[in-house]
């Protein structure tokens, strides 16, 4: 009540000084509630410089208790409406519909999601902050590890990529950096088709796979092929595919199914596509 600049855009203790706090019996950090009643107005009455603060009050109507109250376009509270309404809000990066889309693999796009951030702790970021002695490649091709080398530059992970991206019907880039491979995403996985559906499952199992096995030779010291790297991902991504139901039959479609060994049953004569 005193220290805030609530009345006339200024402090009581501002207008009134020291001595109105004192002559008023109210508490140094006394609330505006100690000076209503029944939902009046009460100012101490024994104090001269109070009553031209309590005339001026009286114009201020007070209608009811206060409660606490959560209104978000007339909706009821919900822990997203409360996220939404006091987030930082930033333009959708432009890789965000091929990461986060209906049917991805929660796991497989959070690590996607890292890998377009470049939050990766990849060897050389670690070498850089004095983590470890060495950034060579954990996969013992000679090279040093980095974001670029890793997805998917390295030889082993480049012959994973270059099997996921035949199972699609995809040609192999003749550059396979993780910045080239983000460019072909922004312009290859786009739109509602199946195959573009597809193309993003893939890509996201790759780096999530990828960065699993990276991660047992670094910590576990436990060697896969690329072939078995490959079956982890065909069993992710056919066993995601065979829940969709209303794929057109195309032979487009049907040459990606195939490759995959995903079941006929998800066609229909009718068109339907995958958001």
């Amino acid at each position: 009540i005193w220290h805030d600049p609530w009345f006339q855009s200024a402090s009581l203790v501002s207008r009134l000084g020291y001595r109105a706090i004192y002559d008023s019996g109210l508490s140094w950090n006394a609330s505006l509630a100690e000076v209503i009643a029944d939902s009046a107005w009460n100012w101490p009455a024994n104090v001269s410089q109070l009553r031209d603060i309590s005339l001026a009050c009286e114009g201020i109507p007070i209608a009811q208790c206060d409660a606490i109250d959560w209104q978000a376009k007339g909706r009821t509270f919900s822990f997203k409406s409360a996220w939404e309404a006091i987030r930082a809000r930033h333009s959708e990066a432009p890789w965000a519909k091929s990461v986060w889309f209906p049917g991805a693999i929660p796991r497989h796009s959070f690590c996607m999601w890292l890998t377009f951030h470049k939050e990766h702790n990849t060897l050389d970021n670690l070498l850089r902050i004095g983590i470890v002695q060495s950034n060579r490649c954990p996969f013992n091709c000679g090279s040093d590890e980095s974001m670029n080398h890793l997805f998917f530059e390295c030889p082993f992970t480049k012959a994973v990529w270059r099997e996921v991206l035949k199972l699609n019907n995809c040609p192999f880039p003749s550059v396979c950096s993780w910045e080239s491979t983000a460019s072909w995403a922004l312009g290859r996985t786009k739109g509602k088709q199946f195959h573009c559906w597809m193309r993003r499952l893939g890509l996201a199992a790759a780096i999530y796979h990828c960065w699993r096995e990276r991660n047992n030779m670094v910590f576990r010291q436990m060697v896969a092929s690329p072939r078995q790297v490959l079956d982890r991902i065909t069993f992710d991504v056919g066993r995601k595919a065979s829940t969709c139901r209303h794929i057109l039959d195309s032979p487009s479609n049907r040459v990606i199914t195939e490759n995959w060994k995903i079941e006929e049953s998800i066609f229909s004569r009718s068109s339907w596509a995958i958001g």
